[in-house]
């Protein structure tokens, strides 16, 4: 939740809902391939981590951190991640910190971790 809003993935879209009405504020059109992470907000971008998939179709995102316009929905900002060749499906973690976001993703016996300043 963040400023009277609240953030979710459902059946692969991001939106937000009114936190007092419960009223849909927004729907994105961006087609999300598999499970995401928890969402971060950092900065007014909502924030999933998520895994590659290899079943994903034109259109659908994929592997990486990727940042939605908290107010608008729009597809503002993203970290695509490659993994070598082989397509990974680990889970990431994302956590925040001031204007900073922290990436964690876990691939074999090795993390890669990320951090970005927003803003």
């Amino acid at each position: 939740m963040s400023r009277g809003a609240l953030y979710g993935v459902m059946d692969g879209t991001v939106f937000s809902l009114d936190a007092a009405t419960g009223r849909t504020r927004w729907t994105s059109s961006t087609k999300i391939a598999s499970a995401v992470s928890d969402l971060v907000v950092c900065a007014g971008i909502v924030f999933a981590g998520i895994p590659a998939s290899d079943t994903a179709i034109p259109g659908e995102i994929s592997g990486g951190v990727f940042g939605w316009d908290a107010a608008t929905g729009e597809l503002v900002w993203q970290c695509r991640h490659s993994a070598g060749s082989s397509v990974s499906d680990r889970a990431w973690q994302l956590m925040t910190g001031g204007d900073m976001i922290f990436a964690a993703h876990y691939a074999s016996r090795y993390a890669d971790l990320l951090a970005f300043k927003i803003g």
